[in-house]
Protein backbone atom coordinates (compact mmCIF):
# COMPACT_ATOMS: atom_id res chain seq x y z
CA UNK A 1 0.00 0.00 0.00
CA UNK A 2 1.55 3.32 -0.62
CA UNK A 3 2.42 5.87 1.65
CA UNK A 4 0.64 8.88 2.41
CA UNK A 5 1.73 12.01 0.69
CA UNK A 6 2.10 13.77 3.67
CA UNK A 7 4.91 11.16 4.84
CA UNK A 8 8.45 11.35 4.31
CA UNK A 9 11.35 8.62 3.36
CA UNK A 10 13.36 8.87 6.40
CA UNK A 11 17.01 6.67 6.01
CA UNK A 12 17.95 5.19 8.82
CA UNK A 13 22.05 3.60 9.59
CA UNK A 14 22.87 1.22 12.45
CA UNK A 15 26.15 2.20 14.05
CA UNK A 16 28.24 0.33 16.65
CA UNK A 17 30.75 2.02 18.55
CA UNK A 18 33.46 -0.58 20.57
CA UNK A 19 35.34 0.31 23.61
CA UNK A 20 38.33 -1.77 24.28
CA UNK A 21 39.17 -0.01 27.62
CA UNK A 22 38.49 -1.72 30.59
CA UNK A 23 36.56 1.28 31.85
CA UNK A 24 33.28 3.22 30.88
CA UNK A 25 33.37 5.96 28.54
CA UNK A 26 31.38 8.70 27.65
CA UNK A 27 32.72 10.81 25.23
CA UNK A 28 31.85 12.89 21.61
CA UNK A 29 32.25 10.17 18.57
CA UNK A 30 32.98 11.45 15.02
CA UNK A 31 30.62 9.12 12.99
CA UNK A 32 31.05 9.42 8.92
CA UNK A 33 29.00 7.90 6.85
CA UNK A 34 28.92 7.74 2.82
CA UNK A 35 25.70 9.57 1.51
CA UNK A 36 25.22 10.55 -2.25
CA UNK A 37 23.59 13.90 -1.48
CA UNK A 38 23.97 16.81 1.48
CA UNK A 39 21.77 15.24 4.12
CA UNK A 40 19.17 17.75 5.52
CA UNK A 41 20.05 17.29 9.03
CA UNK A 42 20.54 13.87 11.44
CA UNK A 43 18.62 12.67 14.45
CA UNK A 44 20.17 10.14 16.29
CA UNK A 45 19.11 7.05 19.42
CA UNK A 46 20.47 5.19 21.12
CA UNK A 47 19.22 1.34 21.61
CA UNK A 48 16.36 1.95 24.38
CA UNK A 49 15.07 4.75 21.83
CA UNK A 50 16.29 7.58 23.42
CA UNK A 51 17.28 10.47 21.20
CA UNK A 52 21.05 11.56 22.40
CA UNK A 53 22.65 15.07 21.29
CA UNK A 54 24.27 15.19 17.97
CA UNK A 55 25.67 17.53 15.52
CA UNK A 56 25.98 17.76 11.96
CA UNK A 57 29.66 19.13 11.54
CA UNK A 58 29.54 19.16 7.89
CA UNK A 59 28.97 17.21 4.40
CA UNK A 60 32.36 16.56 2.07
CA UNK A 61 32.94 14.41 -1.27
CA UNK A 62 29.58 11.97 -0.88
CA UNK A 63 30.07 11.90 3.08
CA UNK A 64 28.64 13.38 5.87
CA UNK A 65 30.14 13.82 9.06
CA UNK A 66 28.39 14.30 12.65
CA UNK A 67 29.39 14.26 16.13
CA UNK A 68 27.48 12.08 18.61
CA UNK A 69 27.26 11.79 22.50
CA UNK A 70 28.29 8.45 22.92
CA UNK A 71 27.99 6.37 26.13
CA UNK A 72 29.98 2.93 25.59
CA UNK A 73 30.03 0.20 28.24
CA UNK A 74 34.19 -1.32 29.46
CA UNK A 75 34.92 -3.56 26.76
CA UNK A 76 31.99 -3.75 25.39
CA UNK A 77 29.86 -1.71 22.41
CA UNK A 78 26.55 0.74 22.01
CA UNK A 79 24.39 0.50 18.71
CA UNK A 80 23.00 4.05 17.73
CA UNK A 81 20.25 4.67 15.18
CA UNK A 82 21.34 7.40 12.94
CA UNK A 83 18.29 8.93 11.09
CA UNK A 84 18.47 11.26 8.77
CA UNK A 85 16.05 14.41 8.46
CA UNK A 86 15.85 16.95 11.79
CA UNK A 87 16.36 20.44 12.43
CA UNK A 88 20.37 20.07 12.50
CA UNK A 89 22.21 21.38 9.58
CA UNK A 90 25.75 22.45 9.20
CA UNK A 91 26.33 26.29 9.51
CA UNK A 92 27.40 28.66 6.67
CA UNK A 93 30.89 29.96 7.83
CA UNK A 94 31.22 33.47 8.43
CA UNK A 95 33.70 36.07 9.89
CA UNK A 96 34.58 36.14 13.35
CA UNK A 97 36.75 36.85 16.05
CA UNK A 98 35.31 35.23 19.17
CA UNK A 99 34.63 32.22 20.54
CA UNK A 100 32.12 31.12 23.78
CA UNK A 101 30.61 28.13 25.65
CA UNK A 102 29.34 27.62 29.44
CA UNK A 103 33.01 27.63 30.37
CA UNK A 104 35.19 30.00 28.20
CA UNK A 105 35.43 33.49 26.39
CA UNK A 106 37.79 33.45 23.69
CA UNK A 107 38.91 36.47 21.46
CA UNK A 108 41.32 36.74 18.80
CA UNK A 109 43.02 39.71 17.18
CA UNK A 110 43.39 40.29 13.44
CA UNK A 111 46.58 38.08 13.39
CA UNK A 112 44.19 34.85 14.42
CA UNK A 113 46.28 35.04 18.37
CA UNK A 114 44.44 34.78 21.15
CA UNK A 115 44.16 38.13 22.85
CA UNK A 116 41.77 37.20 25.80
CA UNK A 117 40.43 33.88 27.10
CA UNK A 118 38.54 34.01 29.53
CA UNK A 119 37.53 31.39 32.22
CA UNK A 120 34.36 32.23 33.19
CA UNK A 121 34.02 29.94 36.29
CA UNK A 122 36.33 31.70 37.97
CA UNK A 123 36.24 35.02 36.48
CA UNK A 124 39.64 34.63 35.60
CA UNK A 125 41.86 36.55 32.43
CA UNK A 126 44.25 33.79 31.37
CA UNK A 127 46.80 35.62 28.93
CA UNK A 128 49.49 37.31 30.70
CA UNK A 129 48.19 41.21 29.49
CA UNK A 130 50.06 42.36 26.27
CA UNK A 131 50.95 38.81 25.37
CA UNK A 132 48.75 36.84 23.14
CA UNK A 133 48.72 32.29 22.55
CA UNK A 134 49.90 32.09 19.31
CA UNK A 135 52.06 30.27 16.42
CA UNK A 136 55.24 31.41 17.34
CA UNK A 137 58.15 31.47 14.71
CA UNK A 138 61.60 31.98 15.27
CA UNK A 139 63.12 33.16 11.49
CA UNK A 140 66.99 32.06 12.43
CA UNK A 141 67.98 28.45 13.86
CA UNK A 142 71.27 27.38 13.10
CA UNK A 143 72.29 23.66 13.54
CA UNK A 144 75.22 22.61 12.29
CA UNK A 145 76.52 19.54 14.19
CA UNK A 146 73.36 17.69 14.86
CA UNK A 147 70.75 19.40 13.08
CA UNK A 148 68.07 16.34 13.38
CA UNK A 149 67.68 16.81 16.64
CA UNK A 150 69.56 19.74 18.10
CA UNK A 151 67.99 23.23 19.30
CA UNK A 152 70.19 25.88 20.33
CA UNK A 153 69.66 28.31 23.09
CA UNK A 154 70.80 31.18 20.94
CA UNK A 155 67.62 30.36 18.66
CA UNK A 156 65.36 29.78 21.71
CA UNK A 157 66.25 33.25 22.97
CA UNK A 158 65.61 35.08 20.36
CA UNK A 159 61.93 36.61 20.36
CA UNK A 160 60.08 34.80 18.28
CA UNK A 161 57.27 36.54 15.44
CA UNK A 162 53.46 36.13 14.95
CA UNK A 163 52.35 35.02 11.49
CA UNK A 164 50.62 37.44 9.51
CA UNK A 165 50.01 37.43 6.01
CA UNK A 166 47.41 35.96 4.29
CA UNK A 167 45.06 35.60 7.71
CA UNK A 168 40.79 34.73 7.47
CA UNK A 169 39.15 33.74 10.54
CA UNK A 170 36.31 31.57 9.81
CA UNK A 171 33.28 30.56 12.35
CA UNK A 172 33.11 26.39 10.97
CA UNK A 173 31.13 24.99 14.11
CA UNK A 174 28.05 26.73 15.97
CA UNK A 175 26.48 23.51 17.41
CA UNK A 176 24.94 22.24 20.63
CA UNK A 177 28.29 20.10 21.05
CA UNK A 178 31.12 22.16 18.99
CA UNK A 179 32.30 25.25 18.32
CA UNK A 180 35.29 25.58 16.48
CA UNK A 181 37.30 28.67 14.31
CA UNK A 182 39.51 28.12 11.48
CA UNK A 183 42.43 30.33 11.13
CA UNK A 184 44.31 29.97 7.89
CA UNK A 185 47.37 32.59 7.14
CA UNK A 186 50.85 32.13 5.78
CA UNK A 187 54.62 32.99 6.04
CA UNK A 188 56.79 32.93 2.92
CA UNK A 189 55.45 29.63 1.18
CA UNK A 190 54.51 27.60 4.21
CA UNK A 191 50.37 27.59 5.03
CA UNK A 192 48.63 27.35 8.43
CA UNK A 193 45.50 25.87 9.17
CA UNK A 194 44.48 26.03 12.79
CA UNK A 195 41.11 24.90 14.15
CA UNK A 196 40.10 26.10 17.56
CA UNK A 197 37.18 24.13 19.15
CA UNK A 198 35.05 24.60 22.34
CA UNK A 199 32.83 21.76 23.69
CA UNK A 200 29.94 21.29 25.93
CA UNK A 201 28.78 19.00 27.99
CA UNK A 202 31.92 16.35 29.67
CA UNK A 203 34.53 17.88 27.79
CA UNK A 204 33.47 21.89 28.06
CA UNK A 205 36.54 22.41 30.33
CA UNK A 206 38.86 21.53 27.45
CA UNK A 207 39.76 23.98 24.77
CA UNK A 208 41.68 21.65 21.45
CA UNK A 209 44.02 23.27 18.63
CA UNK A 210 44.19 21.13 15.92
CA UNK A 211 46.44 22.50 13.23
CA UNK A 212 47.59 21.79 9.88
CA UNK A 213 50.29 22.78 8.38
CA UNK A 214 51.94 22.62 4.79
CA UNK A 215 56.07 23.99 5.76
CA UNK A 216 58.30 25.00 3.51
CA UNK A 217 60.52 27.36 5.89
CA UNK A 218 64.33 26.31 6.03
CA UNK A 219 66.02 28.13 8.75
CA UNK A 220 63.20 28.26 10.83
CA UNK A 221 61.66 27.03 14.17
CA UNK A 222 58.11 26.84 15.49
CA UNK A 223 56.37 26.59 18.55
CA UNK A 224 53.02 26.86 20.33
CA UNK A 225 53.14 29.81 22.82
CA UNK A 226 51.21 30.07 25.64
CA UNK A 227 51.75 32.85 27.92
CA UNK A 228 49.93 32.57 31.04
CA UNK A 229 48.50 35.14 33.78
CA UNK A 230 50.35 32.66 36.28
CA UNK A 231 53.22 33.13 37.94
CA UNK A 232 55.92 30.18 38.89
CA UNK A 233 59.43 29.89 38.16
CA UNK A 234 58.42 26.08 37.64
CA UNK A 235 56.85 23.86 35.69
CA UNK A 236 55.83 20.09 35.86
CA UNK A 237 56.16 17.96 32.84
CA UNK A 238 54.94 14.56 32.40
CA UNK A 239 57.55 11.68 31.76
CA UNK A 240 54.94 8.43 31.08
CA UNK A 241 55.72 7.07 34.86
CA UNK A 242 55.76 10.03 36.60
CA UNK A 243 56.47 13.91 36.26
CA UNK A 244 59.17 16.54 37.15
CA UNK A 245 59.60 20.16 38.13
CA UNK A 246 61.66 21.84 36.07
CA UNK A 247 62.63 25.98 36.24
CA UNK A 248 63.05 28.68 33.48
CA UNK A 249 65.66 27.86 31.01
CA UNK A 250 69.33 27.47 31.82
CA UNK A 251 72.38 27.29 29.67
CA UNK A 252 72.14 23.67 30.12
CA UNK A 253 68.41 23.14 30.02
CA UNK A 254 66.29 25.05 27.68
CA UNK A 255 64.69 22.45 25.39
CA UNK A 256 63.87 19.86 27.78
CA UNK A 257 61.70 16.70 26.94
CA UNK A 258 58.03 15.57 27.74
CA UNK A 259 55.50 12.90 27.06
CA UNK A 260 51.95 14.30 26.38
CA UNK A 261 51.33 17.67 28.67
CA UNK A 262 53.40 19.94 31.27
CA UNK A 263 51.64 21.90 33.43
CA UNK A 264 52.11 25.57 34.37
CA UNK A 265 49.88 26.17 38.04
CA UNK A 266 50.38 29.41 40.46
CA UNK A 267 52.73 29.22 43.18
CA UNK A 268 50.00 29.15 45.58
CA UNK A 269 48.05 26.13 43.88
CA UNK A 270 45.18 28.71 43.11
CA UNK A 271 45.06 28.25 39.26
CA UNK A 272 46.56 25.71 36.87
CA UNK A 273 46.97 25.90 32.85
CA UNK A 274 47.69 22.06 31.79
CA UNK A 275 48.67 21.71 27.69
CA UNK A 276 48.63 18.07 26.48
CA UNK A 277 49.39 16.77 23.44
CA UNK A 278 49.53 14.14 21.38
CA UNK A 279 53.13 13.96 18.86
CA UNK A 280 55.01 16.35 20.28
CA UNK A 281 57.95 16.12 23.62
CA UNK A 282 59.81 19.39 23.27
CA UNK A 283 59.11 22.22 25.51
CA UNK A 284 61.13 25.08 27.10
CA UNK A 285 60.14 28.15 29.83
CA UNK A 286 61.82 31.55 28.71
CA UNK A 287 60.20 33.14 32.10
CA UNK A 288 58.00 32.81 34.89
CA UNK A 289 54.57 32.89 33.13
CA UNK A 290 54.98 31.34 29.84
CA UNK A 291 55.58 27.81 28.68
CA UNK A 292 56.28 26.41 24.45
CA UNK A 293 56.02 23.39 22.61
CA UNK A 294 58.20 22.57 19.85
CA UNK A 295 56.40 21.62 16.68
CA UNK A 296 58.66 22.36 13.31
CA UNK A 297 62.26 21.97 13.28
CA UNK A 298 64.07 22.61 10.23
CA UNK A 299 67.48 24.21 11.07
CA UNK A 300 70.15 25.71 8.60
CA UNK A 301 72.52 23.55 7.71
CA UNK A 302 75.91 23.17 5.99
CA UNK A 303 74.07 20.38 3.76
CA UNK A 304 70.79 20.50 1.84
CA UNK A 305 67.43 19.12 3.36
CA UNK A 306 66.54 15.70 2.71
CA UNK A 307 62.72 16.35 3.40
CA UNK A 308 60.77 19.81 2.83
CA UNK A 309 56.87 20.19 1.79
CA UNK A 310 55.25 18.18 3.86
CA UNK A 311 51.90 18.11 5.57
CA UNK A 312 52.32 18.12 9.60
CA UNK A 313 48.90 17.06 11.24
CA UNK A 314 49.35 18.19 14.96
CA UNK A 315 46.92 18.19 18.05
CA UNK A 316 46.87 20.49 21.29
CA UNK A 317 44.38 20.42 24.22
CA UNK A 318 44.44 23.07 26.54
CA UNK A 319 42.93 22.33 30.07
CA UNK A 320 42.50 24.20 33.66
CA UNK A 321 42.32 23.43 36.83
CA UNK A 322 40.62 25.70 40.03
Amino acid sequence: MPLPNKWTHVQSTAVILYNANAFPVSDLAEIILEMPKAPKGFTVYNAQGKKVSSQLIGYQNGKAHLLVAANIPANGYSVYDVRTGGADKTITPSASNALENSVYKLTLDKNGDITSLIDKRANKEMVKDGKVIRLALFTENKSYSWPAWEVLKETTDRDPISITDDVKVTLVENGALRKALCIEKKHGKSLFKQYIRLYEGDRADQIDFYNEINWNSPNALLKAEFPLNIENEKATYDLGIGSIERGNNTEIAYEVYAQQWADLTDKDNSYGVSVMNDSKYGWDKPNNHTIRLTLLHTPETKGNYAYQDNRILDSIHLLTAL
